[in-house]
């Protein structure tokens, strides 16, 4: 019998985050959860929103640790999390921020006067998404006008699953499906659109983009010493929504649409290339947008409301000692 072999993912939402020991015999994948708690965005007393990283980088550890004490020390880590949110790396490798999260006002003064003055057209034409007040772009921009020293002094910008990967083997990194629904990459030229950053005076921060499936790293002393795992760190389909339609039966034929409901739901197919919308809507208000997926290959996507209206209402009800659970 072959020995068996394992692997951890980490799965990062915004109501809680889960870490999944995968078991391979030779055969059979075989998947449990590890580890799961809650996540989501703190606001504090200025109205402003923010990311717990270092909260999700413990539990990661504690995964570890859990995975380590059962005799099950994972051979490599996957992250994937939601899109848009990012963490500034200066010229010394050190955090300038805690991370702000899509949901904060903060970006809507600016992009409402970009809506304005040059309209959705002109973004989609240079990259083939529908502007999002919470995207990778209306945030640094929003950054650029109200904190321009972070901006300033800014030397990577790295996405969730980029940070955390940064913070347990000291590696950059950025795949494709989180690159392409950033509103600053061309999803149809595969590269960050210069154009798009200098119409924002925006730095060139972003790192190379790649495709998922690779291992780009291995976790640090740091790591073995605290859990007694050395695992290596893969390059996955950062972008939960593309992680999803991996996974789903038959995702790569056009005719499949998969819907996947967290906190946002999201429908998606394979395009097979990037669709202009004009054809598809009379309207550049539906939120139909182009991105790419886990091999590189061209999605089409769908955002509508999720979970999230429950998931503030549990929320409250928790406050209040009322919530009687699912």
């Amino acid at each position: 019998m072959s020995k068996k072999r394992y692997i951890m993912a980490v799965d990062l939402g915004a109501s809680n985050g889960r870490c999944i020991l995968g078991e391979w015999d030779g055969n059979k994948l075989d998947g449990r959860e590890i580890l799961r708690f809650p996540n989501g965005p703190i606001e504090t007393t200025d109205g402003r929103l923010w990311w717990n990283i270092p909260y999700i980088y413990t539990q990661i550890i504690e995964a570890l640790r859990k995975c380590s004490a059962e005799g099950c020390k994972p051979e490599c880590i996957g992250i994937d999390s939601w899109a848009q949110d990012f963490g500034l790396i200066d010229a010394n490798g050190l955090p300038l921020s805690m991370i702000r999260c899509y949901r904060d006002t903060y970006t809507q003064a600016g992009f409402h006067r970009f809506l304005q003055n040059s309209g959705a057209r002109w973004l989609f034409d240079r990259t083939g998404t529908m502007p999002f007040s919470g995207s990778t772009l209306f945030q640094l921009a929003a950054l650029k006008e109200q904190a321009p020293h972070l901006v300033n002094n800014a030397h990577r910008l790295l996405y969730v699953p980029g940070l955390l990967n940064y913070f347990l083997g000291g590696v950059v990194s950025c795949d494709c499906t989180l690159s392409s629904f950033s509103q600053l990459y061309d999803n149809r030229t595969n590269c960050w659109s210069r154009e798009v950053m200098d119409t924002f005076g925006l730095p060139n921060i972003f790192p190379e983009v790649q495709i998922p499936g690779q291992l780009i790293g291995s976790a640090g002393k740091v790591i073995e010493r605290e859990t007694g795992c050395h695992p290596k760190l893969a390059l996955v389909a950062g972008h939960d929504t593309a992680s999803a339609l991996y996974a789903a039966p038959d995702a790569d034929d056009p005719e499949t649409l998969v819907i996947s409901s967290g906190t946002w739901s999201m429908m998606m197919c394979v395009s097979g290339k990037a669709v202009d919308i004009d054809p598809l809507c009379d309207s550049f208000d539906a939120s139909i947008t182009n991105g790419l997926g886990a091999q590189g290959e061209h999605i089409l996507t769908h955002g509508v409301t999720g979970m999230w209206m429950l998931q503030r209402c549990m929320h409250q009800w928790e406050l209040e000692n009322r919530f009687p659970g699912y």
